[in-house]
C-alpha cells in the first residue's frame, strides 16, 4: 500500500504497462550512455545467504543523468511487488540487451538477483563497489557500500550537483 499512494519528486514510478513502456521508449533513446542500476530485495539475507536462488526483486531504479525526463524527472523506479508484481519482467529484453550498457553497485548480486526472474542481465557498464575497492583498497569491507560511500564522497557528490 505504501507503493502504490508513493510520490516523490524528481522519480518516475512505474506500476503499469502503459508506465513500462514508456520508461522502456526513453531508455532505448539512449544507446549510447551507461544507465545506473539497482535493486531491492525481499526474502533474502545476503550477509548469510547467496542470491543464486534466493530473493527476489521488489523495485529496480535506474538513472542515466539528469537530463533524461521519464515523465516525472530523471530518476526511474520500476514497482516489482504486490499489485506491480511482474512489471520488471518488461524490462527484461532491455536488460538482456548488451547494446545497452548498465552499471551497478554489486553486479554480482544484482545479476543473481535479476536471474531468480529469468532475467539473463547483459551489457556490464561498471560496478561502482569493485571501482570503490580499486580506487581505495585500505578501506574496511563494509566501508565499499552504497550507503557508506555516498557518506564518504558527499561534498563531491553536491559539488557535481
Amino acid at each position: 500500500m505504501a507503493m502504490k499512494n508513493l510520490e516523490l519528486a524528481g522519480t518516475t514510478i512505474v506500476r503499469t504497462k502503459e508506465d513500462a513502456l514508456k520508461a522502456l521508449r526513453v531508455l532505448q533513446k539512449y544507446p549510447n550512455r551507461v544507465a545506473a542500476w539497482d535493486t531491492e530485495t525481499i526474502g533474502i539475507d545476503p550477509k548469510i545467504e547467496s542470491p543464486c536462488g534466493n530473493g527476489q526483486v521488489i523495485c529496480a531504479s535506474a538513472f542515466l543523468g539528469p537530463d533524461v525526463d521519464f515523465g516525472q524527472g530523471p530518476r526511474l523506479l520500476i514497482d516489482n511487488f504486490a499489485d506491480a508484481e511482474g512489471i520488471l519482467m518488461l524490462f527484461k529484453e532491455y536488460l538482456e540487451d548488451p547494446n545497452y550498457l548498465k552499471c551497478w553497485h554489486n553486479y554480482g548480486f544484482d545479476r543473481h538477483i535479476l536471474f531468480n526472474h529469468g532475467i539473463d542481465c547483459q551489457g556490464f557498464g561498471g560496478d561502482t563497489m569493485h571501482m570503490a575497492r580499486l580506487f581505495d583498497p585500505s578501506l574496511m569491507p563494509g566501508e565499499y557500500s552504497l550507503a557508506a560511500q555516498s557518506e564518504r564522497l558527499s561534498d563531491e557528490i553536491e559539488e557535481m550537483k
